[in-house]
């Protein structure tokens, strides 16, 4: 770890970053199924209405995509990896990833 590096340390870094892409819902989606295996922060609402950000990436599902008995990309949902384990994230409620140390918000 570097001495003195928190996060307001990074969060002051994060202004020097490029400026955010702006996508299409559509975009956003193919780039979250798209990205293999790589972690990226994402900015989501859960289905409670709580907000959620979280480090995740796509991994090896077990079942494949579609889950044994139920089709979670037809409803719109996509599960991903944690480091505590699979999650579920509805894709029509991503409002912006960070992949690297580009950001990517939703129209």
């Amino acid at each position: 770890m570097i001495l003195g590096w928190n996060k307001k340390v990074d969060r002051r870094l994060e202004k020097f970053a490029a400026p955010a892409v702006m996508l299409t819902r559509s975009q956003m989606s193919s780039l979250i199924k798209t990205t293999p295996e790589v972690y990226m922060r994402i900015w989501t609402t859960k289905l409670s209405g709580a907000g959620m950000r979280r480090m995740m990436r796509t991994g090896p599902f077990p079942g494949g995509p579609k889950g044994p008995v139920y089709d979670y990309e037809a409803r719109g949902y996509w599960v991903m990896m944690t480091n505590e384990g699979w999650r579920t994230i509805v894709l029509k409620n991503v409002e912006k990833v960070k992949l690297g140390n580009q950001i990517y918000k939703v129209k």
